[in-house]
């Protein structure tokens, strides 16, 4: 539990040190304030996904900082690390396919209006 409430007070750390409100920072994680205070002040859980998305927007200082004291704590991190790496590929991944199908799409209408001229 102690590092659980030491993550949240990093990351409120963080985000006033990258100049982010928490209005502002609850608009760019798709949230409302209240539901990021509930989050930050640890009464709502903060699960994986946001978490991962968290560290997206403010790096990932949030856990290399808190220097885990024991092997454990630091392989824990750098799992996070890792699953972080993997999550930001596999997005890169899906939007370069997401564009290849709208070019694709893209090319079939305006091949479809020639055809229909």
């Amino acid at each position: 539990m102690e590092q659980h409430l030491r993550l949240l007070e990093k990351i409120k750390e963080v985000r006033k040190k990258k100049g982010y409100s928490q209005e502002e920072f609850a608009k760019e994680l798709g949230i409302s304030k209240v539901t990021y205070n509930r989050i930050e002040n640890g009464k709502t859980n903060l699960f994986l996904d946001r978490f991962f998305q968290i560290l997206q927007i403010l790096g990932t200082e949030i856990v290399s900082d808190l220097g885990g004291s024991n092997r454990h704590e630091k392989d824990e991190i750098e799992k996070l690390e890792k699953e972080q790496e993997q999550l930001q590929k596999s997005i890169k991944e899906k939007e370069l396919l997401i564009n290849l199908l709208i070019e694709k799409y893209e090319r079939l209408m305006e091949e479809k209006s020639k055809e229909e001229k």
